[in-house]
């Protein structure tokens, strides 16, 4: 009898699951009946809350999981906003540009050539476009799957890291600032490098404590991916696969310091960083990684700054004083606090202008967190805090040479705001609640 009796509950189980799947899905069915063009993109934003419950994370706690399915939605109603509305921030020249491209390229047949940088991420479009039909909709629900997987793979290292509190505000922090919820919604390729270069770190993270060729195959394919699609993130290659073998292979907390792991560190850096001069000098370049490969990074620098210099009003004007290395080392520090922190008072000129401050600020802060967590940090979690800070150190350092507006800044700053994130956020909402309590008692 009571065999029975469970036989009935697991049946009652599986088909009030069926029926609530069937519920979810009705309404993009729906959809795609009367927005046939737009179709493959409903099929993807459905896709997307499924991918979210595939996070064992999410599914067990509720804050995550509330937290990712609001945040998700908000991103989702600004790609519907945009596609059937009117364009929204962040969706007009270039995110149009990519779109235009794409379609004109999926409709010419030719030769295959990977390009670098934004010619790569059209061709990605491109196909799409090619096989699912040219879409507005459909290559912004793209840059949602982007963003879906970066925010599984930010609650991920929360675990990886050793992040306990806050975890609903830290993920609320990352998918709810302005910046990604505009820009990582449209066509543009800000959440696919996010997801890149938060993959490089997972799974870096991971290499420390064991060794396996899927791990090794995801670091250097996620490197690939980065590299690929921003020039500037091509020059960046190198710096980031030796900062992180330099990591995998160092000293552990409570092991003896041998010269057989230091030697194979700067031997597999040292292959990598050749296989990348090999497919640098063999075509699949960008004009940053061949200024690096020749030398001639002070004088790219300049050139791109100079010409960069126009694209908008929020310039801030820092350029080198000579084209000597000296040159460049001397004005650096100038144009990497502007880089972080423009538009500082004096420059703000308009609203937007005063949330591009806000953002500012807030990295001040996140980064003044980070420098404390850091000097708080012992043993194994202060040598995992030095690699990250130094990776994302790195990472804005070569931004900055090439950057001469805020605006574009605010962009290049997406891609390293979720590790800044995970290493400031929990004590950034320590001093918070301290400062909070006795007003709340």
């Amino acid at each position: 009898m009571y065999y029975n009796s469970g036989l009935l509950e697991i049946r009652k189980y599986r088909v009030q699951s069926l029926i609530t799947i069937l519920l979810f899905i009705a309404p993009f069915a729906m959809l795609m009946l009367a927005f046939p063009a737009d179709a493959f993109g409903w099929f993807l934003l459905a896709a997307s809350y499924f991918l979210l419950l595939t996070c064992k994370e999410i599914r067990n706690s509720t804050a995550l999981f509330w937290v990712s399915v609001i945040v998700l939605t908000l991103h989702h109603i600004i790609s519907f906003m945009n596609a059937y509305i009117g364009t929204t921030l962040g969706a007009d020249t270039d995110a149009m540009g990519f779109h235009v491209a794409a379609q004109i390229q999926s409709s010419v047949t030719g030769s295959f050539e990977l390009k670098v940088g934004s010619g790569f991420y059209i061709q990605m479009l491109a196909y799409l476009y090619k096989v699912f039909g040219p879409s507005q909709f459909t290559g912004q629900m793209t840059s949602a799957i982007g963003y879906v997987l970066s925010s599984i793979v930010f609650i991920k290292l929360m675990t990886r890291i050793g992040v306990k509190r806050h975890q609903g505000k830290l993920l609320f922090l990352f998918g709810a600032l302005p910046t990604v919820f505009f820009l990582t919604t449209v066509i543009l390729r800000e959440s696919w490098e996010i997801l890149s270069f938060l993959l490089i770190i997972y799974t870096a993270l991971g290499l420390r404590h064991k060794k396996s060729l899927r791990q090794f195959s995801v670091l250097f394919m996620s490197v690939f991916v980065l590299a690929l699609l921003h020039n500037g993130m091509m020059a960046f290659a190198p710096v980031i696969i030796l900062l992180s073998f330099l990591w995998i292979y160092s000293k552990k907390e409570g092991e003896n310091s041998t010269a057989g792991k230091k030697i194979i560190a700067v031997l597999i850096s040292c292959m990598a960083i050749g296989v990348w001069f090999y497919i640098n000098n063999s075509g699949i370049s960008s004009t940053a990684s061949s200024a690096v490969a020749s030398g001639s990074v002070v004088d790219y620098a300049n050139a791109y700054r100079d010409g960069s210099a126009h694209d908008s009003r929020a310039s801030y004007g820092i350029s080198n004083s000579d084209s000597s290395l000296f040159g460049l080392i001397k004005t650096f520090p100038l144009m990497l606090v502007y880089y972080m922190f423009a538009p500082l008072p004096w420059q703000i000129g308009n609203v937007a202008d005063i949330y591009a401050a806000l953002e500012s600020m807030l990295r001040f802060f996140l980064l003044y967190f980070a420098y404390k967590t850091w000097k708080k940090s012992a043993g194994e979690e202060k040598r995992m805090m030095k690699y990250l800070l130094l990776t994302f150190i790195a990472l804005e350092c070569l931004w900055s040479l090439g950057t001469i507006n805020w605006g574009t800044a605010m962009r290049h700053h997406l891609v390293g705001y979720g590790l800044l994130l995970l290493v400031a956020g929990p004590a950034m909402f320590d001093r918070i609640n301290s400062l909070l309590r006795p007003r709340l008692k």
